[in-house]
């Protein structure tokens, strides 16, 4: 076997046979894997890359939904108002607020000045002005000749007791039966304040002497009161006249 030969066989041993040429002329490498000219056949062929699809958006999801445009976000800022407007509507809402304080506290002064307000019962309070005794002197007063009628309210809510009553009317002079009543009454009451009232309806009010009934209300309270609690007794006994009238029309 030639030198030549010797060499080809163990190169092909060796597995370089492959990739050079026996020829005489110089040898030139084979194409590496990687070039386009030359793949191996034993490398896998993979695919192009896909190109990713845009996901679908909820509407109503609030974390998928797109941001609110710059621009309009700028013109919501320009509509707010600003510091100063907002210090003058504060200021037109005290004075309307003032003005609702002080409306109130003028309706408050002239209510009081008008109707008073309730008192309590000085300590020491004698008997005969309580509203026990009150209702027995005036009950006992209806059984005088001539008088009729009825107690039908002794209200001791607040000082002095106030008696509430109805006379019926059989004609003109009946309207002397509350001054027979009341006249029986102070007899028991000598030095005493007093205060009574009445109220006339007719069945005909344009007729005199038709029947009706007279309502009343009276009370006796002790003399010598401070003044300032003696105005407010005349204004709280001619309040409490005033509701139990108005309650008790025919």
């Amino acid at each position: 076997m030639s030198r030549l030969l010797i060499v080809a066989a163990v190169a092909a041993a060796a597995g370089f046979g492959a990739g050079w040429s026996l020829a005489p002329r110089e040898a030139t490498p084979a194409a590496p894997p990687s070039s386009p000219t030359a793949r191996p056949a034993s490398a896998p062929v993979t695919a192009s890359p896909a190109v990713a699809e845009a996901p679908d958006l909820d509407p109503t999801d609030e974390a998928a939904a797109p941001t609110e445009a710059p621009a309009a976000r700028t013109a919501e800022v320009a509509a707010s108002p600003t510091c100063a407007e907002l210090a003058r509507e504060k200021a037109t809402c005290d004075r309307e607020l003032a003005g609702l304080r002080h409306s109130l506290w003028v309706a408050d002064a002239t209510r009081v000045e008008l109707e008073g307000v309730p008192a309590e019962a000085p300590p020491g309070l004698d008997a005969a002005f309580r509203g026990d005794a009150l209702r027995a002197a005036f009950e006992s007063a209806l059984g005088a000749p001539d008088v009729s009628g009825e107690i039908s309210a002794v209200d001791c809510s607040e000082f002095p007791c106030i008696v509430h009553g109805r006379l019926k009317l059989a004609g003109l002079d009946d309207e002397k039966d509350l001054e027979v009543l009341i006249r029986e009454v102070a007899g028991g009451y000598e030095g005493a304040d007093m205060y009574v009232s009445k109220t006339v309806f007719r069945q005909d009010p344009t007729d005199d002497t038709s029947p009706g009934e007279e309502v009343f209300s009276a009370a006796f309270y002790p003399r010598g009161l401070p003044p300032d609690l003696k105005s407010n007794i005349d204004k709280r006994l001619r309040f409490r006249k005033n509701e139990y009238r108005d309650a008790s029309k025919p």
